[in-house]
């Protein structure tokens, strides 16, 4: 949604906040206030309120402006929302200029959907949107194509207890990168997104001073905030998180932001334990990948054939949906996250190889296909074509797992 800031700003009186409001977020028909605004400090920016949100979660100023839009919304009609420009004083009174109300296409659907966010924990603590905290949709993965853009409460929670909350961090750490304890997803107006601060905290390598890491964090934010940066997705060529041959230069380019010798030095130590350690170790990480994917495939083949749709025994079912759930955790994706780092890495090793004119691309491509099998432990003899070559499956059978989109 796009909201003009500079249009019907009020123009007298001493308001320290000032700013447009819509009662509803009407791109996605949700129950949210979308707030622009902008503070006498020359602050700006766009929030999105929960309609339910605790007071705990909003400033002072903001808080009055969401109870005085309360008045106003309780003078309108089932179906009704409006547009208005606001004004905040220190004493918190809000004033309002006149605004404008519409009328949506489907009222009964708009309370449907009222109705389905009330009680959703999700929809009342995710409101207020740290404008600071920069939220993607590709770092790692994009958790909208697995759960939808609005999804379930339960399939947020399901998707954080196997894989967001510290499974994602502590597949990392095992690899010689720095833990992370915190969520991985975020909520902004129930629609998931990945945090790009976490994302780039847990690509930090391990054995580097907090000080180090931070001016870290701050650089690769501040330059994908300036947009000197762009790709589809932030993670790829942003942080510096293994060695290979075009790391020299992106280190050098951290001298001309200020970081010292001694920093360049220090993160090419860490660089180079992280990386070469994870491949000095491809053998027992794929081994041990393989190995806990039969355990997960054994336990899911075990579960199937006691038939839970038709079981009566609710303690058991219980029983064994956490069972199911833990393994896919421990066995499944603590070691895909793993495993799939590790291919990462090699890959880009390789690809680094054509860049910097070691190797043609062809001869790149070839040694990347056959690194693909290798990982993908599969004997080559069994490989119909050059197409599953490029494309091998390692992990297929646990991708039946995924939750379902909606």
């Amino acid at each position: 949604m796009q909201i003009d800031l500079e249009q019907e700003l009020l123009p007298e009186g001493d308001f320290p906040l000032v700013g447009i409001v819509y009662s509803r977020d009407i791109e996605n028909n949700r129950p949210y206030y979308i707030v622009s605004y902008r503070r006498d400090d020359g602050s700006k920016g766009v929030l999105r309120i929960a309609k339910n949100t605790s007071r705990e979660f909003l400033e002072h100023d903001f808080l009055a402006l969401v109870f005085a839009l309360k008045k106003l919304e309780a003078r309108l009609d089932p179906g009704e929302y409006f547009k208005i420009g606001f004004g905040v004083k220190d004493d918190d009174t809000v004033c309002f200029e006149e605004g404008e109300i519409f009328h949506t296409e489907d009222p009964e659907m708009q309370a449907f959907l009222d109705h389905e966010f009330r009680d959703t924990k999700a929809y009342a603590k995710c409101s207020y949107l740290d404008l600071n905290h920069v939220m993607s949709d590709f770092a790692y993965w994009n958790p909208a194509s697995i759960l939808g853009n609005n999804p379930r409460p339960l399939d947020v929670s399901i998707f954080r207890t196997i894989i967001s909350n510290k499974v994602w961090s502590e597949g990392m750490e095992a690899l010689g990168y720095r833990k992370v304890d915190t969520n991985l997803m975020q909520l902004v107006g129930n629609k998931p997104y990945i945090s790009l601060d976490y994302a780039v905290e847990g690509l930090t390598p391990a054995g580097i001073s907090d000080e180090l890491t931070e001016s870290l964090h701050d650089y690769y934010i501040d330059r994908y905030r300036d947009g000197s940066y762009s790709h589809l997705d932030p993670i790829s060529g942003l942080v510096i998180s293994s060695y290979d041959l075009t790391t020299e230069k992106r280190l050098e380019e951290l001298l001309n932001h200020g970081f010292l010798e001694s920093d360049i030095m220090g993160l090419r130590e860490a660089l180079k334990r992280t990386t070469f350690g994870t491949m000095e170790h491809i053998d027992e990480i794929v081994a041990e990948s393989r190995s806990a994917c039969e355990k997960l495939t054994v336990l899911t083949e075990e579960i199937r054939k006691e038939d839970p749709e038709r079981c009566l025994n609710l303690m058991k079912l219980y029983s064994r949906i956490g069972e199911l759930l833990t393994a896919i955790r421990d066995q499944g994706l603590f070691y895909f996250i793993r495993f799939a780092r590790l291919s990462t890495v090699v890959l880009d090793y390789c690809r680094s190889l054509s860049e910097e004119g070691v190797l043609k691309l062809d001869q790149v491509k070839d040694g990347i296909n056959n690194i693909y099998v290798r990982l993908g432990g599969f004997d080559v003899r069994e490989i119909g074509s050059e197409r599953d070559v490029a494309r091998p499956q390692p992990f297929g059978t646990w991708q039946n797992l995924r939750i379902p989109s909606r």
